[in-house]
């Protein structure tokens, strides 16, 4: 899982929905998604298909290869030393990292002593071990409104709130932003799925996806680091219809 990246483009991801059968009993049919609506999960899977078995809700921070939370590390050393507390040199110990809206380390070392602390701040808390995806989102809340247009809270707050239009085709649900920028859900009953596609890339050591390789051998060989192609399953639900 690309998890830095995939942390800094949370503030673009909002698509929700709310489904309301019509007269005719067409299930397709969705009249409105007027109302309030939240992030309720998000699962990753493998290969870049969302219909592939195999989907994982979290990833492991301190072990890219563990899949569950029971095979994941509590903490990593810091300097190497160990590969538990008790191993770890005194002090190199992290079991955790409070992060800014921007994803940096918040530089205060009070709100940096405890998941506590750092969230009571207004900060967002990553904990050195597993890690589910919804709660890498943190709170997302999304209004849409009857004139057609919606705003969407996540990290910053009401202050940086998001704001565009939607529309709505059978039960398909169409949102522009206010750069121009389309997204799209399909709804069902009174959630939404949005499948975010993530093809394989090749990074260089500044984390950039700028080398040019066909394979992860081809990517090896250039220096680069390899990431296979992902699809994280993303899934809103209204508060009330």
């Amino acid at each position: 899982m690309k998890l830095k990246y995939f942390l800094l483009i949370l503030p673009i991801l909002f698509w929700v929905g709310c489904e309301d059968k019509d007269a005719s009993g067409d299930s397709d049919a969705v009249e409105s998604v007027s109302g309030n609506y939240s992030l309720t999960s998000a699962t990753s899977h493998p290969e870049g298909d969302c219909s592939a078995a195999g989907g994982v809700a979290g990833t492991c921070i301190t072990d890219s290869t563990a899949t569950t939370e029971a095979d994941c590390p509590t903490g990593m050393c810091m300097d190497g030393s160990g590969a538990d507390e008790a191993s770890c040199t005194e002090g190199a110990w992290l079991i955790g990292m409070c992060l800014d809206d921007d994803g940096n380390g918040v530089e205060d070392e009070s709100v940096q002593a405890s998941a506590d602390a750092c969230t009571t701040a207004g900060y967002q808390w990553m904990a050195m071990g597993w890690m589910n995806f919804i709660d890498a989102f943190g709170d997302f809340s999304m209004t849409f409104a009857d004139d057609g247009t919606f705003t969407s809270v996540s990290f910053g707050g009401a202050d940086e709130a998001e704001s565009g239009t939607w529309s709505l085709d059978g039960s398909t649900l169409t949102m522009t932003d206010s750069e121009g920028e389309i997204n799209t859900g399909t709804v069902s009953g009174n959630t939404v799925t949005v499948e975010l596609y993530d093809e394989a890339e090749c990074y260089d050591d500044d984390g950039n996806n700028t080398i040019d390789a066909a394979d992860e051998a081809a990517c090896e060989a250039a220096g680069g680091a390899w990431e296979d192609a992902e699809c994280i399953e993303v899934v809103f639900t209204s508060s009330g219809s």
